[in-house]
């Protein structure tokens, strides 16, 4: 029960905005997913992109659980919902800026955001025991 409570108390720090605070004091795991080869503008670039995204956030929580006790599957589901939560805006902006320069140019549909080309999840470490 005491580590279903810290998980939560982590889960709202980290919907509230605090992913910053957390992840100075290492209290959250991280990864960057990176879509520089992908053509957001497409279907099939963002579906590709959309199966990092999933990956990604199943690898910082641990991978799922191999067994069937149903507190390490609600342990993994809330971390793999914040990892997700974390990274939709910056994917969908992404997504977004891709497509609008795709409207633009339609021959130089492109991943050049003006910034990096990875998109940052975060999840909290306190619900894989780290």
């Amino acid at each position: 029960m005491r580590a279903t409570t810290t998980f939560a108390c982590a889960a709202l720090l980290l919907a509230a905005g605090q992913a910053a605070v957390l992840a100075e004091s290492g209290q959250v795991r991280s990864a960057k997913v990176h879509f520089a080869d992908l053509n957001l503008a497409t279907d099939i670039g963002e579906a590709h992109f959309m199966t990092r995204i999933h990956e990604a956030a199943s690898d910082v929580c641990g991978g799922a659980p191999f067994d069937h006790a149903l507190v390490g599957q609600q342990i993994f589901r809330s971390c793999y919902n914040v990892a997700m939560d974390s990274a939709m805006p910056q994917v969908h902006e992404a997504i977004d800026v891709a497509r609008r320069k795709a409207h633009v140019d339609i021959n130089e549909a492109s991943n050049d955001t003006g910034r990096d080309s990875y998109i940052l999840m975060t999840a909290p470490a306190a619900a894989l025991g780290n």
